[in-house]
């Protein structure tokens, strides 16, 4: 049980490892251009269309994960007619598109905001010591309805957060396997530093028993 628990853990600190080196790769990329991918899917119902769409877009040493959701409806509000028409195109494109995930990949320059909606207003965005920022905002009417969540971090935030944990346990690793080897080295007990010149055959402070070399 034990050997499985310490396994998992490792396998954990190998995952978060693997994250802060992405991180840091990433940050070095996406210097001069950003890269958005996109996964969004429609719904199709009686009488109105809703719209997932999550967006995992990189640039100038941020990552940032967009949450849209669009509802597309029809409406018999004579002030809101006009949203039909979005109702119709959005049914157009949901039968077209099907109810599947559908995954697009694509890079832009950096001066380009077009992956973000255009009612997601940044100049009001939150932050906390510009390492981490967040926004929800959004637009309501009638038989049409946008609803964002914007929330991003700083790459070299996200590697010390996933990195610091796997690298000081291989740091500690190393520091006890270093001071075992000088302990046995120098005649002492490994577990316990114990002084075994006078009982070489098992430590009488902690009961261990030396390694036997091959």
């Amino acid at each position: 049980m034990r050997r499985t628990i310490r396994g998992f853990l490792w396998l954990t600190k190998g995952m978060l490892l693997a994250i802060a080196l992405g991180a840091l790769v990433a940050r070095a990329v996406h210097q001069n251009h950003g890269t958005t991918t996109t996964f969004a899917r429609y719904e199709l119902g009686s009488g109105h269309v809703n719209r997932s769409d999550y967006r995992v877009s990189c640039f100038r040493g941020l990552i940032c994960f967009v949450a849209i959701r669009e509802h597309r409806a029809l409406t018999n509000d004579p002030e809101f007619l006009q949203w039909n028409d979005f109702y119709r195109a959005a049914t157009i494109a949901a039968k077209s598109e099907g109810s599947g995930w559908k995954v697009v990949s694509k890079t832009w320059p950096l001066g380009d905001w077009n992956w973000l909606p255009s009612y997601v207003h940044l100049d009001s965005v939150g932050s906390w010591h510009r390492m981490f920022y967040w926004k929800s905002d959004g637009f309501e009417q009638p038989g049409y309805a946008d609803r964002a969540v914007f929330v991003a971090a700083r790459f070299w935030v996200i590697a010390l957060l996933t990195g610091i944990w796997p690298i000081s346990s291989v740091g500690l690793l190393l520091r006890q396997r270093i001071r075992k080897r000088r302990l046995i080295r120098s005649g002492q007990c490994p577990i316990c530093g114990y002084d075994l010149r006078a009982s070489p055959d098992r430590c009488p402070e902690c009961g261990a028993l030396p390694e036997v070399k091959a």
